[in-house]
């Protein structure tokens, strides 16, 4: 049903791009700028929905390649017991198009309290266009997945012997 949806707003959307950018071009005098017009109005009125996740996936992917990277203590990690240390707080990311919350993961060495191993995840929302249409309950972007985190991000527990105590 969502789908069915999806198609009919994107034709409906289709549609009124065609008849305003026709509407405009009727107005232009210049056969020249009638092609100009018309070569730029159209595909600018119809990315303009999404837009927004547009821009927020290029600052999403940038910020996932920058923060989705275990650092591992690898010269203490290996055979101990850790805790896993839960953030205060949500945090969200400043000035993107899209609101992006990043998740601190780590954990805490149980006995001397170091750091041994840490990464973020990253979960963004969709964009406006989505949000209005209201079919989506986590409100995940059209254009890209929503959450990223380091590949196989438990796979140092294995790797290292490392027993997660809480």
């Amino acid at each position: 049903m969502t789908g069915i949806l999806l198609i009919t707003v994107a034709i409906a959307w289709l549609i009124a791009v065609l008849a305003a950018t026709r509407w405009v071009v009727r107005r232009v005098n210049s056969p020249a700028m009638k092609v100009v017009s018309c070569l730029v109005l159209f595909p600018v009125l119809l990315v303009l929905p999404l837009a927004d996740e547009l821009v927020g996936k290029q600052q999403f992917d940038s910020l996932c390649k920058k923060y989705a990277v275990q650092v591992i203590d690898e010269k203490h990690a290996m055979n101990r017991r850790v805790v896993f240390v839960l953030p205060e707080h949500d945090q969200f990311v400043e000035g993107t198009a899209l609101q992006i919350r990043i998740d601190p993961n780590v954990y805490r060495d149980a006995e001397t309290n170091q750091v041994l191993v840490s990464y973020y995840t990253l979960h963004a929302k969709g964009g406006w266009f989505i949000r209005t249409l209201g079919i989506s309950e986590t409100n995940a972007p059209l254009l890209f997945e929503s959450g990223c985190a380091p590949e196989e991000q438990d796979a140092f527990k294995k790797k290292f012997n490392i027993t997660v105590i809480n």
